[in-house]
């Protein structure tokens, strides 16, 4: 539904009287008379359970879906009525969330318990009636429609749009009241309420088409046939058959789903009915004319945010200057599928078998990935496992989950290989889902009231803090930055107490994977938020020395991934080295511990990886410990501040796959490295030194009773992931024992098979034009310095040790 999407020509169409409009809609209404018994006899019911309907019922003459809506299993079963009935109430309710978020399934749990409407202004994949869509069309086509935008010609003629708009729903109501009347007396005295109340919600979401027929369901037949009927003589029989009904005792609900939609179209072609000067969209008078039909007792607005009913209910300072009684009613409590809960993983097995590992890292993958996402993408991606290509449900995942974020997710890649390849059609399928967010119109200009300068700043940083080390972000409360990011974009997570120094500044994150992936695509089509602007902006802001050195490993981070990333590139290109080892060809990798219990390589880049992040930035050594056991898809490291190396990353050669475990030491020394400097540099990346401080009695551990086996568990991690203890050369302080022992080092890994070294320690010295480039021997090398000018502020910005 486009502002561009209306009819050419205006018609008139013959006079439709109040004794001929029942009639006609029984004659519209025909072909659906056989469905209408079927579903009122429960013989529809399969398709609350059933994931094979189109064996349920083959002789209904009508057309239904052959695959099933997933949203609609177990609906009204084990519902939350606290937070259904804070949407039911006698008001107008906004329910705002990011797409997927469990708009529908809640707003459909709500129409199990209370009787209703659930009209969508954007039904897609069969998830509503096209209805409103129509009407839309149909009032303006209507010979009485003043196509004159914003009223420029003629103020005082604009106003009839909203008489032609009302005539328009009216149409909408009155067949959806014939259709309901119509149902209900097909029911069974012994029909349960919330029965008849779900066979309701049935026809509704997935109405019947007429065979042959693709564009009109069967509430648009019936609306086609009132074309020439009075909004009044429509609304009057609409009332006639609802007091008619013994079931339903008061006014109806109604929920106008997927809302943000109709907040946009026609937006500049129905005046305001409070300011008299102001153009509303057509939702406005959709939602003035339910009010006014006294039909209905609560209306539920449901919509994405981003949206303009954000911009225009939550942000509006007039709306919060009102009274308590028009204040406006916004919900965005959902609930969601987490990593740790139990409600996805029963939901998950319901549908998919779990009978080898594949099975099971299937559902580790769903698990990870989908975490956060509600029913709707939920479904959707079940949906394509059971009903497009089977034989490929790993291919299937990472396609859909591309399409969703346009990121490569590669933590199955030596599953997918043994699987077919997608066929176009199933390629057309998955390419159909749109992105998961609208935050791309912060960028274009639109929603100027959302403050969005503050909240692209907030959220890019935010979103590199989590990318990079896995950190969280403290949001400020000034304009509403956390509820416009919740309802916008995703959910933000708050961290555990034990991980923030500071609790009472309430640190969050962005807790779903696919949003922070989508995010990082965005994010890097504009030159102010790409990850080259954050650190250059982070140095030119760094407060102090200490600061500075932290940015400094970031960006080590950042030319690794650059240099490595998605391609091999010989070692020699970014280390100073004159070994062997420097002509090998190698690629950044990721680990990550699958489900049969092993650890599982992944190449990765900015655009794909096994992870929603690249990095973990350690708070304690037990942190570190956990890391090299399960790097869980992250390929950076920065260890503990009281541990040795900076900053460390996986390699892994092109030709022989050896793995290579890289330490880094970030020298950030003006004007250059001493021989203490130097010597001390490599002490830090050295293993057995990792948690020790170097006093005048010799070496001692840090905080030896917190963490007494600290050294046992690195050497016990590390040559778990690299073999037998070949990392660990004795470094002394005097520069010809380091020579000798380096010596001694290759001399024994000369005797093995291996031609790349298992441990790699790499200075990152401010200025690697020195004399430690020749000192680069053995599993020693220097970062080369001119890949670091990319950030030439580094210059300017440190000017004292920072270690």
């Amino acid at each position: 539904m486009t502002q561009t999407a209306l009819l050419p020509t205006q018609v008139t169409p013959p006079r439709l009287w109040a004794w001929d409009i029942e009639g006609a809609m029984l004659a519209a209404f025909k072909p659906f008379t056989k469905y209408i018994t079927y579903l009122a006899g429960g013989k529809l019911d399969g398709y609350f359970e059933s994931i094979q309907p189109e064996k349920l019922v083959t002789d209904l003459e009508v057309v239904l879906p052959t695959q099933p809506i997933l949203l609609l299993h177990g609906l009204g079963e084990n519902t939350n009525m606290k937070a259904i009935n804070s949407l039911f109430t006698s008001d107008t309710v906004h329910l705002f969330a990011v797409s997927g978020a469990g708009k529908t399934r809640r707003t459909l749990e709500g129409l199990c318990h209370y009787w209703g409407f659930y009209i969508s202004c954007r039904p897609h994949r069969g998830i509503g009636s096209n209805d409103f869509k129509s009407v839309t069309k149909i009032m303006t086509t209507m010979s009485k429609w003043d196509g004159d935008k914003n009223g420029q010609n003629n103020i005082k003629n604009n106003t009839k749009n909203v008489d032609v708009a009302s005539c328009a729903f009216a149409m909408l109501i009155c067949a959806r009241v014939f259709v309901l009347k119509h149902l209900l007396e097909h029911l069974t005295l012994d029909t349960e309420d919330m029965i008849a109340r779900r066979r309701w919600i049935l026809a509704q979401v997935m109405p019947p088409f007429p065979k042959f027929q693709d564009d009109d369901d069967m509430f648009t037949t019936i609306i086609t046939s009132l074309r020439g009927a009075e909004e009044k003589d429509m609304l009057r029989l609409a009332g006639t058959m609802l007091r008619g009904m013994a079931r339903i005792r008061g006014l109806l609900f109604v929920v106008v789903d997927e809302a943000q939609v109709a907040a946009e179209y026609l937006s500049d072609y129905f005046r305001s009915f409070t300011t008299g000067t102001d153009m509303r969209p057509v939702l406005d008078a959709f939602h003035t004319f339910l009010w006014r039909t006294r039909i209905f007792r609560g209306v539920i607005l449901a919509g994405t945010g981003l949206s303009e009913m954000v911009k225009n209910v939550l942000l509006s300072q007039a709306a919060k200057s009102m009274g308590s009684r028009k204040y406006p009613i916004v919900s965005v409590e959902l609930g969601r599928f987490t990593k740790d809960g139990t409600s996805h993983v029963d939901y998950i097995r319901k549908y998919l078998s779990l009978r080898s590992i594949s099975d099971r890292r299937l559902e580790d993958r769903i698990l990870y990935w989908f975490s956060g996402r509600r029913v709707q993408v939920w479904t959707i991606l079940i949906e394509l496992l059971l009903y497009t290509q089977p034989g490929s449900p790993h291919r299937i995942l990472s396609a859909f989950a591309r399409s969703l974020t346009q990121f490569t997710i590669t933590d199955a890649i030596d599953l997918e290989e043994g699987e077919p390849v997608l066929t176009p059609d199933t390629v057309d399928k998955i390419s159909a889902f749109r992105e998961l967010s609208t935050v791309d119109r912060l960028f274009e200009g639109r929603d100027q009231g959302c403050d969005q300068a503050q909240l692209i700043q907030c959220l890019f940083h935010a979103f590199m803090r989590w990318r990079i080390g896995s950190q969280t972000t403290s949001f400020p409360v000034k304009g509403n930055v956390h509820e416009l990011i919740a309802l916008g974009i995703g959910h933000l997570q708050e961290v555990e107490p034990s991980r923030t120094l500071d609790p009472k500044k309430n640190p969050v994150h962005l807790c779903e994977p696919l949003v922070v992936l989508y995010l990082s695509s965005v994010f890097d089509k504009y030159p102010h938020t790409k990850k080259e602007a954050w650190i250059a902006e982070a140095f030119r802001t760094a407060r102090d020395p200490q600061s500075g050195g932290i940015i400094f490993e970031e960006a080590v981070l950042l030319v690794l991934l650059e240099r490595f990333g998605g391609k091999t590139c010989a070692l020699s290109d970014v280390f100073q080295c004159n070994q062997p080892w420097g002509s090998r060809k190698v690629a950044l990798v990721s680990l990550k511990r699958t489900a049969d219990d092993l650890m599982q390589c992944y190449p990765v880049s900015w655009t794909s990886g096994s992870s929603d992040r690249l990095g973990f930035r350690a708070a304690s050594p037990k942190d570190v410990l956990e890391f090299l056991n399960n790097p869980d898809g992250k390929c950076f490291l920065f260890p503990d501040t009281h541990m040795g190396p900076d900053l460390m990353c996986f390699l892994q050669d092109e030709e022989t796959k050896e793995l290579i475990l890289v330490a880094v030491q970030a020298r950030l020394i003006f004007p250059s490295l001493t021989v203490s400097d130097w010597l001390s540099a490599i002490e830090t990346v050295t293993p057995e030194f990792f948690y020790t401080s170097n006093t005048k009695n010799g070496r001692v551990q840090y905080a030896p009773i917190k963490y007494p086996d600290v050294l046992d568990g690195i050497t016990e991690a590390l040559e778990t992931m690299l073999g037998p203890a070949e990392y660990k050369p004795v470094v002394d302080k005097c520069r010809e024992k380091l020579r000798s022992f380096t010596a001694l080092n290759k001399k024994f890994e000369s005797k093995a098979s291996r031609k790349t070294p298992k441990y790699l320690r790499i200075i990152a010295p401010i200025d690697a034009r020195q004399q430690w480039e020749s000192e680069s021997q053995g599993d020693v090398g220097v970062l080369r310095w001119e890949l670091m000018e990319t950030y030439d502020v580094v210059m300017t910005g440190a000017s004292s040790d920072v270690a």
